[in-house]
């Protein structure tokens, strides 16, 4: 797919392709895919959502952040 505008060294990302063919256009600079089970194998169009960059991010973010404050929590527990 070396025309393609999101190809990479002539390669793009299934998931995109998938959601591309589901919406019948190219996605946007400013659109992401993202994998609704975090299962980035998983290209099942009803598993992929499309968001903004900066709602992937901030949804990730959020995602880091309760792992993180889960395991301190755990690490309190276990300290106490």
């Amino acid at each position: 797919m070396p025309n393609h505008p999101r190809a990479i060294q002539q390669y793009v990302k299934r998931a995109v392709l998938v959601m591309e063919q589901k919406l019948g256009r190219y996605l946007t600079k400013q659109e992401h895919v993202h994998h609704v089970n975090h299962d980035r194998q998983d290209d099942r169009p009803d598993n992929l959502a499309i968001m903004t960059n900066s709602e992937h991010a901030r949804l990730h973010g959020k995602a880091r952040t309760n792992i993180k404050n889960r395991y301190q929590m755990a690490m309190i527990k276990q300290i106490a």
